[in-house]
């Protein structure tokens, strides 16, 4: 146990610090991800017939220095007749000493399939930017040199893609949003050593509704996570719907938490969603408070959609 405690007060700068290895799983994970698709999967811009901006904001594992802390904005509008989707997405995302921050343009073709059901096609193309301030670390000794230099907006490009199904009470996706590999090496004690290393993630996301009642509906979802280096992670969410303005759902991560959720709608066009996860998966549960999600999203009606008071209060 005191070997584990030590672990995880070195962690962040193992992170970057490890010779030759790099965490895998650099991709955030968000509880809220169902409404936070376009991050995942580029053919999700343009699907909900309007213009939509989203914000989310995670603070992980409280009270443990170090800790990840990341915000994401996107936005995303149909054009042409929404047969396309234009969207733009950015991220920063601070673990320990490394800051990662990424802007990514967003492209999609929707194609009919029927007359309630679209398949899209999309791809993003950005960049992303990692700096690193080792110097902030406290050291038992100060005057370690390994420490002395710091890595300002290191550029690194990256391309995605997408595939995206959906309809009025059904959705399912395939995504790979980073499909460029790249390694950012530095130097400790005159040999060169892997800092950070950019791996492939590949993203399956999935939800359906079922109408219980008049009034309540239940929407499950997943998503699943997968990337080399890392167990394959798959979150399972349920949700329960009342009168499509009130939610409140449990979601599990596997190998890692479980959690809650709950939000609701303003004016049919503002969405206010938080949700709280709990580490009873794994041993660090002992050592933060769980980690706490806010998600804003609002949507400007379209011309041709603002007499539809019911377009905003779907369920994707």
């Amino acid at each position: 146990m005191k070997t584990f405690k030590y672990f995880l007060q070195a962690f962040p700068v193992m992170c970057l610090c490890l010779s030759n290895h790099a965490f895998a799983q650099q991709q955030s994970s968000f509880t809220n991800y169902m409404y936070n698709v376009q991050t995942y999967n580029p053919a999700y811009v343009g699907s909900r017939q309007a213009i939509s901006v989203v914000g989310l904001y995670r603070l992980q594992w409280v009270g443990y220095d170090g800790a990840p802390k990341t915000q994401t904005i996107s936005v995303s509008a149909p054009i042409a007749k929404q047969k396309l989707g234009l969207g733009l997405s950015f991220e920063n995302d601070k673990i320990g000493p490394m800051n990662s921050t990424s802007a990514y343009a967003d492209f999609a073709y929707h194609l009919p399939l029927t007359e309630k059901s679209k398949l899209s096609f999309g791809t993003k193309i950005g960049v992303n930017l990692l700096s690193t301030s080792l110097s902030s670390v406290k050291l038992d000794d100060p005057n370690d040199v390994s420490f002395n230099s710091n890595m300002q907006n290191k550029a690194i490009p990256n391309v995605g893609f997408g595939m995206y199904y959906y309809s009025p009470k059904f959705y399912a996706g395939i995504s790979t949003p980073q499909i460029l590999t790249k390694t950012v090496s530095g130097e400790y004690q005159g040999q060169s050593m892997n800092l950070y290393q950019q791996k492939v993630h590949f993203y399956m996301i999935a939800g359906t509704v079922f109408n219980l009642t008049e009034a309540l509906d239940l929407k499950p979802t997943m998503l699943t996570k997968v990337v080399a280096g890392a167990p394959v992670q798959v979150d399972l969410t349920t949700t329960l719907i009342y009168k499509q303005l009130l939610y409140a759902g449990i979601m599990v991560r596997t190998g890692e938490s479980v959690g809650g959720l709950f939000g609701f709608m303003f004016s049919n066009t503002l969405l206010f969603g938080y949700s709280y996860d709990w580490t009873i998966l794994n041993k660090t549960n002992s050592y933060h408070y769980g980690s706490h999600e806010l998600v804003l999203r609002y949507d400007f009606a379209l011309k041709k959609n603002r007499n539809n008071k019911n377009l905003f209060l779907g369920y994707f």
